[in-house]
């Protein structure tokens, strides 16, 4: 969960900027990893799964080459060992 408080301006760092949206990036890449997992183990996938599969592997793609350019090398490194083992790559 993310709070913010609104005011008329906000000023962050660019690192932290950076920081915030990896942080985005691998809770979504977890989550889609799931939705992936989830039709994965379907049986007979309608024509809309098929559909959402591939669609979910592309974003999924997409957001490892993201996370890879806002992580450090060694927590991207970390991160997706992680997913390694929990079968999200």
């Amino acid at each position: 969960m993310y709070t913010l408080k609104h005011t008329k301006s906000v000023e962050v760092e660019i690192e932290e900027a950076g920081n915030l949206v990896a942080q985005v990036l691998q809770e979504d890449f977890e989550f889609v990893s799931q939705s992936i997992n989830e039709i994965k183990s379907k049986r007979d996938l309608k024509s809309y799964e098929v559909e959402d599969l591939a669609r979910d592997l592309e974003i999924r793609n997409a957001m490892k080459t993201l996370l890879s350019y806002y992580m450090v090398k060694d927590e991207y490194d970390k991160f997706m060992e992680i997913q390694r083992c929990y079968g999200n790559v």
